[in-house]
């Protein structure tokens, strides 16, 4: 399970590696332009996560360690245009139509400048200090087993906020422990619950609270983010497979 736990490590280790030297190089499948249907104000953002590494004759070396999958949801734009937002949020896909348990009667929802709104619930968990806007749905942050544990998802999470979502009204999140996606039964139910809390405290760690009445976790980039974890790490043995989305 992803944590905050630290370690010490030395330069020698072939797993050395330092919080501060991750990178991410991101991708988008779709070039923004010119929206011709719904699913157009939504952005697909692809990242994959590196850190430096010792390389050959002491030269550092970048080390593919996970990936993300995001998506930046253009509701300004989409409300400029007279779009709905059950169509721009209930199109592209299943992740981006639970955020609309972030509004009020969506049923009746037409995005219009003058009256638009996040639900009160929402508004409460920010001191009512979020205005109607995009909205940065983080869905996966995968790191590698022997890379888990050190605060590497908070570092790549940080990342991601700071390139797409510091324009944002919302960052939005929904903890999942991957090795149970799709295979939630009655003899596993308990240890999947045990394991969504342990990621819901990890992700709380990076600012996120959850709104009431769902299972999404948000956060807004307009309040001070939390300090970020520095330090030298060396991963132990690999960890079982955890992500969110």
């Amino acid at each position: 399970m992803l944590n905050d736990t630290q370690a010490e490590a030395s330069p020698d280790s072939p797993l050395y590696f330092e919080l501060d030297s991750i990178t991410i190089d991101y991708e988008l499948p779709r070039v923004p332009g010119i929206a011709d249907t719904p699913e157009d104000y939504s952005q697909e953002i692809g990242g994959r996560i590196f850190v430096l590494g010792p390389g050959d004759d002491k030269e550092d070396e970048r080390v593919e360690i996970g990936h993300l999958r995001a998506t930046l949801i253009q509701l300004e734009r989409a409300m400029q245009d007279g779009i709905e937002l059950w169509d721009i949020l209930d199109a592209p896909s299943e992740e981006t139509a639970e955020c609309l348990q972030l509004f009020d009667n969506v049923d009746d929802v037409k995005l219009r400048v003058d009256d638009e709104e996040f639900s009160r619930r929402v508004r409460n968990l920010f001191d009512a200090d979020v205005w109607f806007g995009d909205i940065l749905l983080v869905e996966k942050i995968e790191i590698k087993p022997e890379y888990r544990g050190y605060g590497v998802g908070l570092v790549a999470m940080r990342g991601l906020i700071e390139a797409f979502g510091r324009s944002c009204s919302l960052v939005v999140c929904k903890p999942l422990p991957l090795q149970y996606s799709g295979n939630v039964n009655e003899e596993n139910r308990f240890d999947f619950k045990a394991a969504q809390e342990k990621l819901r405290k990890y992700w709380a760690k990076a600012g996120f609270k959850r709104v009431p009445k769902t299972d999404l976790y948000a956060l807004t980039p307009l309040h001070k983010l939390p300090d970020l974890p520095k330090s030298t790490i060396q991963p132990s043995a690999p960890k079982r497979l955890n992500s969110m989305r």
